[in-house]
């Protein structure tokens, strides 16, 4: 398992850091962007405010599928963030479930100190590629 990982990982070394720096600036922006119309009272604001959650809200149900779908086959950036949004949005369920599924196991290695340390990060990123591997067959399989 680890030759394969350290085999993906340099393969997809350059363009996994392009689209964490496209994701991290996305972030930044909505945060940015909601604590401006945070502090605005007048009624546009109030909409804009809303729109935002709603932005935000599929952005964070898009950010389980980032790796998984950049490795899972090889694609372009473009095509990656493409793909996020249509599976994220189509399996609204399935995301919920890997967004508390991976929750649920920070939680539950927050009370062990020391598993926290060495398995939290390759247990999520268990949970969130077999997640995405299972909604990914689901969809070629409706297609085909």
């Amino acid at each position: 398992m680890f030759t394969v990982f350290a085999a993906k990982f340099k393969e997809y070394f350059k363009q996994a850091n392009i689209l964490g720096a496209i994701v991290l600036f996305a972030g930044i922006l909505l945060y940015v962007d909601f604590q401006f119309f945070l502090q605005a009272e007048s009624t546009i604001f109030v909409v804009f405010r809303y729109t935002l959650l709603t932005i935000a809200f599929v952005y964070i149900i898009m950010l389980p599928y980032l790796f998984p779908l950049l490795v899972e086959k090889k694609q372009t950036i473009r095509e990656v963030l493409k793909s996020m949004l249509f599976i994220s949005i189509t399996r609204i369920v399935h995301s919920a479930i890997m967004v508390i599924g991976s929750i649920t196991i920070f939680a539950a290695y927050s009370r062990l100190a020391g598993f926290f340390l060495f398995f939290l990060g390759s247990t999520i990123a268990l949970w969130l590629t077999w997640n995405v591997r299972a909604a990914y067959r689901n969809i070629l399989r409706k297609h085909a």
